[in-house]
């Protein structure tokens, strides 16, 4: 057990003890030590400062004599080797020494003792009994890999700055005498792979920075096309999240023994630790309750003080428990323990503050929560709102005549047809519905093009708007300076949000009707198209109550001849008279306003059962925002949309557009939008 303060560790010590008497544990007296500034613990001595190696050991190595048989070099290789995370360099100092142990029974080295085997004895003494003290690992700080590699062996050590004085460990090995054979560039990148994967308990799932003296592995993580080993190292490395810098040689000394400085490791979740409190505070209240209670213990009930700690009982006499109260300067650390931790898993106010209240008092307990749970900007990044989405039905495109609006899309890829086409275009006139539809072979600007001038454009007029997503061949310059020969203005859809666009609706009937022509073979889709835009075109609409080839030409569309009124004879054309031609109606006035009328209520009836599941919200310029995330999964990257976040931002509203449309600015002065409402949640803290 491990505290700050002696009051802390007798807390602790009561804790377990009781822990142990409610269990029925035993525990042998002669073997235990309490309340020590240090201990003995595997072979280190633990303390306040950090981890020393242990004086005894030390001393062994001291006394150690000269080596004279491989066997006894052998076991000082194994005495020295248990703290060689102490000593920079550790492999290539005692190299030479290592090198009398590779024999085997069948072909054994000849042990010859030299004067650089004596050097290397000597120093790896020297180096010990002067070991640093090595800090303990504090993983609410970053850390430092610094790595380097010679012709004998790697090198790396792990710190938490970046000039390598607060060390955690160091690492070190020979090469192989394959590895002897690496070009140096090879060698260094096999130093910084080493390295991460040695302390990897301290720096998996958390961001840390690799040092090297090397420049050119600062291109490592951006190869584009990486082969042989350095590739095979570079996807071992994928799963780990570091930024390599380069530092010049004179000032990487320390890791041309022993480089590289690992980040947190996260093998084991922090503990919710307790938070405690001696009898002094800047808050107010919480010293003159903590005076009352400690001049008067009887006169202040359901209050007390235990181990210089001010306690309160919750709930009644015999069903409650005795919890500490906590002054202002401390609730923020204990909110901290749980909600942030692992063990708390940033869970809502609800669970916060059921875990808080277990352990803790303070006067408004629940509103606090709710505050510290509400401007949480990791729950905001990955939780969804509860409430009702936001943003009301837009307003209502008013059109009056055919070919004023017309909006376009893109369907695809489909299966590629024996023709050879893989995309449908299809473009819908909001005032009549008109459809038009075209195959494609591929999805490019110029096939977009040619299918408004040729098939719109030229045969019916130029619209006077046209709506789209913002798909690049819509926003591509050719379709741009086509808009701006025929002088047609361009809307575009807001950003993931395809409800703008009425060509949708068309494309769900479309696909409905494509299907249920087909049966095995799909790719055949394509085979039916002119037919079916003509049953689309003749069919009455739902809304309009007319069909989209009357409302265009003011007539009906008649597809078969049988339903002409003309009387023919057997190969005579009978003469008749101009007055008896009757002439197509046309779009009489009537008409259009009977559409008008029409398209105004079945908006007022969509708006209506919109809005019942949505709640209105007005923004201004110059409000916070999160903006939702569309970002897609990536195997190569080992990265899966499902657990990215929900919500980028925090983001300021830049430009209202409309509505429900808006521009947006990050933190950088960058543009992003626009976006519609429904895919904003709006920051209130």
């Amino acid at each position: 057990m491990v505290s700050s303060t002696f009051s802390e560790h007798v807390a602790l010590l009561d804790t377990v003890l009781s822990r142990f008497e409610k269990a029925k544990l035993t525990i042998n007296f002669e073997k235990c030590k309490f309340c020590r500034p240090e201990l003995k613990f595997l072979g280190y001595v633990v303390n306040q400062k950090g981890l020393n190696v242990c004086s005894d050991k030390v001393r062994a190595i001291e006394e150690y004599k000269l080596p004279s048989t491989v066997k006894e070099v052998r076991r000082f290789v194994g005495l020295s080797s248990w703290y060689r995370r102490f000593v920079p360099n550790y492999a290539t100092i005692m190299a030479p020494i290592t090198d009398l142990t590779k024999g085997t029974k069948e072909k054994p080295v000849p042990f010859v003792w030299s004067e650089s085997y004596e050097a290397a004895f000597l120093e790896i003494k020297k180096r010990l009994t002067s070991a640093p003290i090595l800090v303990c690992p504090n993983f609410e700080k970053k850390f430092f890999l610094l790595c380097d590699a010679s012709g004998k062996g790697l090198g790396v050590i792990l710190c938490q700055n970046l000039n390598g004085s607060e060390v955690v460990a160091y690492g070190s090995r020979r090469l192989s005498k394959a590895e002897e054979l690496y070009t140096t560039t090879e060698l260094e990148c096999l130093c910084v792979v080493w390295g991460i994967e040695r302390f990897r308990a301290y720096i998996e799932g958390s961001h840390f920075t690799v040092v090297t003296d090397h420049s050119c592995l600062v291109w490592l993580k951006n190869m584009t096309d990486p082969k042989g080993r350095l590739g095979r190292w570079l996807v071992r490395l994928q799963q780990y999240q570091f930024t390599i810098i380069h530092r010049k040689g004179k000032f990487n000394e320390a890791p041309d023994a022993l480089s590289r400085s690992p980040t947190e490791g996260a093998d084991e979740s922090p503990a919710i630790d307790l938070v405690t409190v001696d009898g002094s505070s800047s808050d107010g209240w919480y010293s003159e309750l903590f005076d009352k209670v400690k001049s008067d213990p009887n006169g202040n009930k359901g209050f007390k003080l235990e181990v210089g700690e001010l306690m309160k009982l919750v709930g009644s006499n015999k069903t409650g428990s005795w919890v500490r109260v906590v002054p202002q300067e401390l609730r923020e650390k204990v909110l901290r323990e749980c909600h942030d931790s692992p063990l708390a898993g940033h869970l809502g106010v609800k669970k916060t503050f059921e875990r808080v209240k277990e352990l803790y008092y303070w006067p408004k307990m629940r509103i606090y929560c709710a505050n510290y749970v509400g401007k949480c900007e990791v729950c905001k990044m990955h939780k969804s709102s509860q409430e009702k989405p936001i943003g009301s039905m837009g307003a209502q495109r008013k059109v009056n005549s055919a070919m004023q609006i017309i909006s376009s899309d893109l369907m695809g890829p489909l299966p590629r047809s024996s023709s050879g086409y893989q995309y449908l275009i299809v473009s819908v006139c909001l005032f009549s519905k008109y459809v038009w539809t075209r195959p494609l072979r591929s999805a490019t600007a110029v096939s977009v093009a040619n299918h408004l001038e040729q098939d719109i454009i030229l045969k019916f007029g130029a619209p006077g708007i046209l709506l789209t997503d913002n798909g690049v061949q819509y926003r591509s310059k050719l379709v741009e300076e086509l808009c701006r020969k025929y002088g047609i203005k361009q809307w575009y859809s807001y950003a993931y949000y395809p409800e703008a666009n009425p060509t949708e609706r068309v494309n769900r009937v479309f696909k409905f009707m494509m299907s249920a022509y087909l049966k095995e073979n799909q790719r055949e889709w394509d085979r039916n198209l002119s037919p079916l835009t003509a049953a689309l075109n003749s069919a009455v609409h739902e809304v309009t109550g007319f069909s989209p080839h009357e409302l265009m030409y003011g007539s009906k569309l008649v597809l078969h001849g049988s339903l002409r009124s003309l009387s023919v004879e057997t190969g005579i054309v009978p003469r008749m008279e101009e007055s008896e031609i009757e002439p197509p109606d046309g779009v009489t006035k009537e008409m259009r306003q009977e559409v008008e009328r029409r398209l105004r209520k079945a908006y007022e009836k969509n708006s209506k059962v919109y809005n019942l599941r949505k709640r209105p919200c007005k923004l201004r310029v110059g409000d916070k925002v999160w903006r939702r995330n569309y970002s897609q999964s990536d195997a190569s990257r080992f990265y899966s949309a499902k657990l990215a976040p929900k919500f980028l931002g925090p983001f300021e509203v830049f430009k209202v557009l409309g509505n429900n449309g808006y521009v947006l600015k990050n933190d950088k002065g960058k543009i992003d939008g626009p976006w519609h409402v429904s895919d904003l949640k709006v920051d209130n803290t």
